[in-house]
């Protein structure tokens, strides 16, 4: 299986906060975290400093899309405030669907403290 995680956060989360987050997830839904291809999220968090050490921590490639593409995605989650913030209205969900190509959201959007987090395969 390949999963196609999908980030969101406010600015300057800390990267223990993230990386804990994720281990929740996959440990909630029963995943494993050397199944990750690739890690994204929205092109104006390219230098969130914990996005950018998860990439290299885990190996992983991190990408980003605009905010254009992103509402492209018809996302289960939507929130305005998100939407008011970055100008569209999914983040986490949708950057995974994306990176994924399309594939199935496998898991809806989580919330964690200053942050979400979405998997699709």
């Amino acid at each position: 299986m390949e999963l196609y995680v999908g980030l969101g956060c406010r600015k300057n989360i800390p990267f223990e906060d993230l990386l804990s987050a994720l281990k929740k997830v996959i440990i909630k839904y029963d995943l494993n975290i050397e199944d990750i291809k690739i890690l994204s999220s929205i092109d104006i968090k390219q230098c969130e400093p914990a996005f950018v050490k998860l990439s290299k921590v885990l190996n992983r490639k991190l990408i980003f899309y605009s905010a254009e593409e992103l509402q492209e995605i018809n996302a289960p989650n939507k929130s305005e405030f998100v939407n008011k913030v970055t100008g569209t209205y999914s983040v986490s969900e949708s950057s995974a669907i994306l990176s994924s190509l399309y594939g199935k959201l496998i898991v809806p959007k989580q919330k964690f403290n200053n942050l979400t987090i979405a998997i699709a395969e």
